[in-house]
């Protein structure tokens, strides 16, 4: 998708939808959209910006502006050395190794073979 820019409009000129102009822009259904989103250096200028509908808005953010936001930002932790925490599975989780059951005593499992769990 391409920032679309045009001269402003007259005021009494009819609001339609910048993506789709067949779409009528109508109250409650009306959303000031920047073309270049303030993640990706968009100004916050009256040039960059469009009247989109409810529809419209959420088809450019969630599959325009949301991936390259994403993107800008882990570019910018890899640069700057940033590494996404990642914790080990607690035990007895989904995502162990071991399983606790609780019926009767309580006793720990290896997921994978069903047998007692081993320490060390």
């Amino acid at each position: 998708m391409t920032p679309l820019a045009s001269p402003t409009p007259a005021p009494n000129a009819p609001r339609r939808c910048r993506l789709w102009p067949s779409f009528r822009a109508r109250p409650g259904n009306t959303f000031y959209e920047h073309i270049i989103c303030d993640g990706i250096d968009g100004e916050p200028t009256l040039e960059n910006c469009a009247v989109l509908t409810r529809t419209c808005w959420h088809l450019k953010t969630n599959s325009y502006d949301k991936p390259i936001v994403a993107k800008a930002r882990r570019v910018g932790d890899r640069h700057r050395n940033i590494k996404p925490y990642v914790a080990r599975p607690l035990p007895g989780r989904r995502d162990s190794n071991i399983r606790i059951r609780m019926s009767g005593p309580v006793r720990v499992v290896d997921r994978r073979t069903g047998q007692p769990w081993r320490w060390g």
